[in-house]
């Protein structure tokens, strides 16, 4: 029996085989970038996004600093003269010494995200899941969301080519 069309009797070819429609490159596995690099190595919008976020984290601590020296100044002014002026300026002291501690690290950890640095991604990723710990214990919602939300981002990161060069 010849294969042919019941109706026309012309003959039937064979159906070419399936082909995976979803490109080799486009497959990918968990927290791996969902668009490969380009030959150029760009920047995955994730590690720019964290780059920002740290680079923010450096101007409030910048701005922290120049609220440490206001406090100061102003504690010692003649009119806060006794109890009040010597609270804000050891309150401002605090503030100081925070920013100070704050702005360095920040803001490297930022140029070492927008550079393309692993070791940006660690330092920070170890940062980020002691703030989620200290949020859970807290039950601190806000902050468990923001900071479970810069963790996942951080493991992509790490999974990215830019950043395992």
């Amino acid at each position: 029996m010849e294969n042919t069309q019941p109706q026309t009797g012309a003959p039937v070819q064979a159906a070419a085989p399936l082909q995976n429609p979803v490109p080799a490159q486009a497959q990918t596995q968990p927290f791996q970038a969902a668009n490969p690099p380009s030959s150029t190595g760009a920047r995955p919008w994730y590690g720019t996004l964290l780059g920002v976020v740290n680079f923010i984290g450096a101007a409030l601590s910048v701005l922290f600093v120049i609220a440490a020296i206001v406090m100061m100044t102003g504690g010692m002014a003649p009119g806060f003269a006794g109890g009040l002026g010597v609270l804000f300026a050891s309150f401002g002291v605090i503030l100081l010494i925070g920013g100070i501690i704050g702005v360095v690290p920040a803001f490297f950890l930022g140029r070492g995200y927008m550079k393309g640095q692993k070791w940006a991604v660690i330092v920070s990723l170890i940062l980020w899941v002691l703030t989620l710990l200290g949020g859970l214990y807290q039950l601190a919602y806000i902050q468990i969301v923001l900071h479970a939300l810069l963790v996942w981002a951080a493991v992509a990161c790490l999974r990215h080519p830019y950043y395992n060069r």
